[in-house]
């Protein structure tokens, strides 16, 4: 059974490097591993083995959701809501069928100042991911009221309940099953969730993370301590370093899409960072190009300017709030702070209906902040 874990882990993986590829093509393949992991426990006797199979579940479960759910329109913030709401009742029935005991995966709690001690290093685990990933905040300007409802729902939706399913649920049936070789699969698993932002330096720092979250809740056996510090990670990373360091003082036309793994690639794959245009073999226009002196502009995006025309610059000295028409080569730099143009943002200003990355003659608009 040990081997079939390793190669469990192996597909999911897989599956979530293809939806940076074909957002479509990683949801099959994710439904098939659930399917194959919820017939291999069903048909499996063993307590142990059965346990961990249902456990698994949920990693595939994520992404479909987060994949398949109707969202778009939805500020971001509320993703998390959604997703987590289906995901938690999915966790739940998962510990319902497992009959794990609430002790069993770390629902107590031990010491209070010893969990405000390690709630304590998301502070620091926050200010470390921001300088990773430059992320735009989730909120489109600070008001204490736009804030605590964002730090709320991030508490339960990424801090609660992402340490309740990878460092409760899946690492106590892991190392029941593996021993400590349990802590390194949950930490990969874990990782892997988030290759889809293209980011080695942030896969290793979320391995890291797991790692240490676990060994955490080993020795402490408590969720308590490590989901505040997950919580208060993400709370500095998407609500207050944005506007810290970056001094966001304006409306951003759509925050930026979070890094967390509840909010995996919706139409489109997320990219960090700059767009790299490979040499296609065909030419994929977002639109026909205006006539000069009719510019157009997307009706997804309101605030967006007029499209490129054909005298638009190239892209590779195109800034933020121009337009532009990609010549092979080319990458997206804007004005150095470029990564903080999300994708999402992006790609609803130019209506790339799903084509993951910008081709050569494609005409862009990188909406200003």
């Amino acid at each position: 059974m040990s081997v079939a874990a390793w190669i469990y882990l192996l597909l999911i993986s897989t599956a979530e490097m293809l939806t940076i590829l074909n957002p479509w093509a990683g949801l099959i393949l994710h439904s098939l591993i659930l399917l194959a992991l919820l017939f291999h426990g069903a048909t499996t006797r063993q307590t142990g083995p059965r346990r961990f199979l249902i456990t698994l579940t949920l990693a595939p479960l994520i992404r479909i959701l987060s994949i398949s759910l109707p969202l778009r329109g939805f500020p971001l913030i509320f993703w998390y809501l959604a997703i987590g709401s289906l995901l938690f009742l999915a966790a739940l029935a998962a510990l319902r069928v497992t009959a794990l005991s609430a002790r069993r995966i770390g629902l107590t709690v031990k010491s209070w100042p010893a969990e405000a001690g390690i709630a304590l290093i998301g502070i620091a685990l926050g200010l470390m991911e921001y300088f990773i990933l430059y992320p735009r905040p989730l909120i489109a300007r600070w008001t204490w009221g736009d804030f605590l409802l964002a730090a709320l729902i991030l508490l339960v939706f990424t801090g609660i309940l992402e340490e309740l399913i990878f460092r409760g649920l899946i690492q106590e049936t892991a190392t029941a099953m593996l021993g400590r070789a349990g802590l390194i699969y949950t930490a990969l698993l874990f990782a892997m969730m988030h290759v889809g932002y293209l980011s080695l330096a942030d896969v290793l720092f979320v391995f890291g993370v797991g790692l240490l979250f676990g060994l955490l809740v080993a020795r402490t056996r408590s969720l308590v301590g490590v989901s505040l510090a997950h919580a208060l990670t993400n709370i500095g990373l998407y609500l207050v370093y944005p506007f810290l360091f970056a001094g966001l003082t304006t409306t951003p036309s759509t925050p930026a899409a979070p890094q967390e793994i509840l909010l995996p690639p919706v139409e489109v794959p997320h990219f960090r960072g700059r767009y790299v245009t490979p040499t296609p073999t065909t030419v994929n226009l977002i639109a026909p190009a205006p006539l000069a002196g009719q510019p157009t502009t997307s009706d997804k995006h309101p605030r967006a300017m007029p499209l490129a025309t054909p005298a638009a610059a190239s892209c590779g000295t195109v800034a933020l709030g121009e337009s532009c028409r990609m010549q092979p080569g080319n990458v997206i730099t804007g004005q150095n702070r470029i990564p903080n143009l999300s994708p999402t943002e992006h790609y609803q200003a130019n209506d790339l209906s799903g084509k993951a990355i910008p081709q050569p003659a494609q005409a862009l608009f990188l909406p200003a902040p």
